[in-house]
């Protein structure tokens, strides 16, 4: 069955965050993902950039959606909700590496 790729998340932070810790949560949230999808699955599904304290999700998968899921609710319990900001975009409004 073919993704709808056409959509993102789009994480933004009110204090800075270093992009070590955000990664370490989107591998957290992706090895959740490959115990429930398997690997492979997960390769094909997920993408995701992170710059300057910004994070990125492409969207609109089985998968990717469910990782950012994980992702969000460990945000919520590492940084609270008032402190980070996440967006639905389309990939129209997704910023290129450079906005980033």
């Amino acid at each position: 069955m073919a993704e709808n790729h056409s959509m993102a998340y789009v994480y933004s932070f009110k204090k800075k965050i270093k992009d070590e810790e955000i990664e370490y949560l989107i591998l957290w949230a992706l090895k959740n993902a490959e115990i429930y999808y398997g690997n492979a699955r997960v390769r094909l599904e997920f993408s995701y950039l992170i710059k300057d304290s910004k994070c990125i999700i492409r969207g609109g998968s089985e998968v990717s959606d469910y990782i950012a899921r994980i992702f969000t609710g460990l945000l919520i319990q590492r940084l609270g909700e008032e402190n980070f900001k996440v967006e639905q975009v389309t990939k129209k409004e997704v910023p290129d590496k450079k906005q980033v």
